[in-house]
């Protein structure tokens, strides 16, 4: 029986047709891009119908495989719809057979989400704001993002047409959706504040230095690395700027004879790390005890000499200190290799998480130092300026939205969140949105 009705329900979505103006499969959608397009339904027989919606939808998605039945937690974190469908509704709320109706649709991608779309409690309040932050498309790039299957970020433009059931109570709905790929403005973070406790970061190294496992100590070596300026996409996602970890090295002998070990090469790995939950998180999942992402390792950097050279800090008379102290600070620039993966900005979801560190190996004297750096992706080069209009719209009029309608439930959904109705508050309609 669940067969036929599936059967039944493809062959009704095949009647119904979004088309999007200028797409193409590996376009990229970002804050205040145009989304324009139309939405035609051909039934092949006589639909009597209540409600057509057209929206823009985005959802998260986490799925956890249980011993009986998958569960899965969903986050309709965005839905904005059209107002004005109900313009070209046939006056007998029928759709005739064999003819067309086509409805035109504009959205706006926002800057932000309303505060509904994050109502759960958090530890601090900077969390719910980077959950109010739109997150970008994950899992479902032509290219490899790096994402686990289990863990999903999904927008698109969604079409519901609701018909009335032969059963007291309950509707059928014709649907269909063409998904869109975004990356939102995503701005640099100030570096983050690591505590002694944070099992995700290593950013200092104090090591004694030996000629060999029996020879005397020569000295002690400090190195302390600092979190990277942003890496910084480019709007379409396709490239991106170079960053470059700092680490300052402190060696001080036990004499003024013993010279500081020679700086050999480095390596580097970047890890992306993925963090899903089927309950809202309270904090950010990479600043705690937590081990449990989904980690994509990409090489970035094999045993390449590096140049730094110590210098000499002048003697302390006044202390009488029998060591020397030299230092030096070594440069590590690495950049994203874009060609078969794409990389998304690091975001913070209530359920998921996309975060970035690089495993550091510097390689000085016979002793390999090994730290984990955090690292940020950005996307501040936008397309369309926030402050400037399209079509005599400005993005902040797309921003400043409220719930409308309550939640949703799909075919099983463990933790749903309901989906985000928007409209205005205040001021004028919005073209094509319900007021």
């Amino acid at each position: 029986m669940g067969g036929k009705i599936d059967l039944l329900q493809q062959s009704r979505k095949r009647e119904l047709q979004i088309d999007i103006d200028h797409h193409y499969a590996s376009k990229v959608y970002t804050t205040g891009s145009p989304i324009t397009g139309t939405a035609t339904f051909t039934p092949r027989k006589d639909t009597p119908f209540e409600t057509l919606r057209i929206s823009l939808a985005g959802l998260a998605r986490v799925r956890r495989d249980d011993l009986d039945y998958p569960k899965i937690a969903t986050h309709w974190f965005l839905r904005t719809d059209m107002s004005d469908a109900e313009l070209v509704y046939p006056g007998s709320k029928v759709f005739r057979a064999r003819e067309s109706y086509t409805i035109p649709f504009h959205f706006i991608v926002p800057d932000r989400l309303t505060t509904n779309a994050c109502n759960h409690k958090v530890d601090v309040g900077y969390v719910r704001s980077h959950h109010l932050c739109l997150p970008p498309s994950m899992g479902t790039w032509s290219k490899d993002d790096m994402s686990v299957a289990s863990a999903r970020v999904e927008y698109g433009i969604q079409v519901d047409i609701v018909t009335p059931s032969s059963k007291k109570g309950q509707n059928n709905t014709i649907s269909n959706k063409h998904i869109i790929n975004v990356i939102p403005y995503a701005a640099e973070e100030p570096p983050l504040n690591i505590m002694p406790l944070n099992i995700q970061y290593n950013m200092q190294k104090d090591k004694k230095i030996r000629k060999s496992l029996i020879s005397p100590v020569d000295g002690r070596l400090t190195a302390v690395a600092s979190q990277p300026r942003a890496v910084n996409l480019d709007a379409d996602g396709q490239s991106a700027s170079e960053s470059t970890v700092h680490i300052n090295l402190e060696f001080k002998a036990k004499g003024p004879g013993v010279c500081p070990p020679k700086i050999g090469t480095v390596s580097a790995t970047l890890q992306a790390q993925t963090w899903s939950r089927q309950s809202p998180s309270l904090n950010f999942p990479n600043m705690g005890l937590l081990r449990d992402a989904y980690t994509n390792y990409t090489t970035i950097l094999s045993k390449v000499p590096v140049e730094g050279s110590w210098e000499t800090e002048p003697e302390d008379k006044e202390t009488g200190a029998d060591s020397t102290s030299h230092s030096a600070t070594v440069q590590v620039p690495f950049s994203l290799p874009m060609a078969k993966r794409l990389w998304i900005p690091t975001f913070h979801n209530c359920l998921i998480s996309r975060t970035y560190r690089m495993e550091v190996a510097l390689e000085v004297g016979n002793t390999t130092l090994r730290f984990n750096v955090p690292v940020q992706i950005a996307m501040e080069s936008l397309d369309f300026p926030l402050e400037a209009e399209v079509d005599g719209w400005t993005p902040d009029d797309f921003g400043v939205m409220e719930h409308a309608w309550p939640g949703w439930t799909g075919r099983y959904s463990y933790g749903d969140y309901g989906p985000r109705a928007l409209r205005a508050v205040g001021g004028d309609v919005l073209p094509g949105y319900s007021a």
